[in-house]
């Protein structure tokens, strides 16, 4: 189940971390709780064995199985979605104080140099 960036303001985030929602059932919301929920468009899809779903950054998602599957994700982070990154980290990350600071620095870093890449570098050669 898929709901665009458009739709983050119906899923309540937190104010403890942005990227996650209270709701924990999508079928079953408490539109007492949870009214502008109502206004929400999921997009619901199943995969079959062998395909591959894109899940565009910022897109909220959710997922159950039928059956035992196995599931492989990976998250590809560039210059687009970097501070994305960072803020997730800077909120989620299991490191504290100078040690935080200093992956953060990095971080930062690391964003600047993937922006001034993107900026320099034509985009058929950025991938090879």
């Amino acid at each position: 189940i898929l709901l665009g960036p458009e739709q983050t303001s119906f899923l309540y985030p937190t104010d403890d971390d942005e990227l996650c929602s209270p709701i924990t059932d999508i079928d079953n919301v408490d539109l007492e709780q949870f009214p502008l929920f109502e206004q929400a468009r999921p997009i619901r899809l199943t995969l079959n064995p062998g395909e591959t779903l894109y899940n565009p950054n910022g897109f909220w998602h959710t997922a159950s199985m039928d059956e035992v599957s196995l599931t492989v994700i990976t998250a590809t982070w560039h210059s687009a979605n970097w501070k994305t990154f960072c803020r997730t980290y800077r909120q989620r990350g299991k490191t504290r104080g100078a040690r935080k600071a200093l992956v953060l620095a990095y971080l930062t870093a690391a964003g600047s140099l993937l922006n001034l890449r993107d900026h320099l570098v034509q985009p058929s050669e950025a991938r090879s």
